[in-house]
């Protein structure tokens, strides 16, 4: 069974034919950022069709603007930010892996045995052992004890 052949829709800002995937209607488009493509295409209609390309191009000039507004000249730093919101990138960096990089040897070391302790495999052996001392304990108890308190080890 072959799919329905869709018709492409004509993008407001770009004018080219596009298909449904590749844009939205422009009804769900930010308020604020709908203001501003109005303001820059005049014909623009609500109830239209809107491409990705052009609307990620539209919300960088919009933070763009925004930013200009409010700290005046743009820095390299917030003109990256900027791009990257165009081009759906993710700015931050692996804090993590910086971090690693300072541990000492102590604290890595204690970072595993931190895991170990935290872990079902260590969970599991620890009550396979609690329950092999006691069974153990209560075979020995009936016979002939070598340790006259067997269970203090429980508290």
């Amino acid at each position: 069974m072959s799919r329905p052949a869709t018709a492409n829709l004509t993008c407001q800002i770009c004018k080219e034919p596009r298909s449904p995937n590749e844009g939205q209607i422009a009804e769900l488009i930010r308020p604020s950022l709908l203001e501003f493509i109005k303001k820059r295409v005049p014909t623009f209609d609500e109830k239209g069709f809107v491409c990705f390309d052009d609307l990620g191009q539209s919300r960088k000039d919009y933070v763009k603007e925004v930013l200009q507004e409010e700290i005046g000249e743009l820095s390299v730093l917030d003109e990256e930010v900027v791009e990257s919101l165009r081009q759906h990138e993710i700015v931050s960096s692996d804090i993590e892996k910086q971090f690693e990089k300072k541990l000492t040897f102590g604290e890595r070391l204690s970072d595993r045995i931190a895991e170990f302790g935290g872990s079902w495999k260590f969970l599991i052996s620890f009550g396979a052992v609690i329950f092999v001392w006691i069974g153990a304990n209560v075979v020995l108890l009936a016979t002939k004890a070598f340790d006259p308190y067997p269970f203090i080890l429980l508290n």
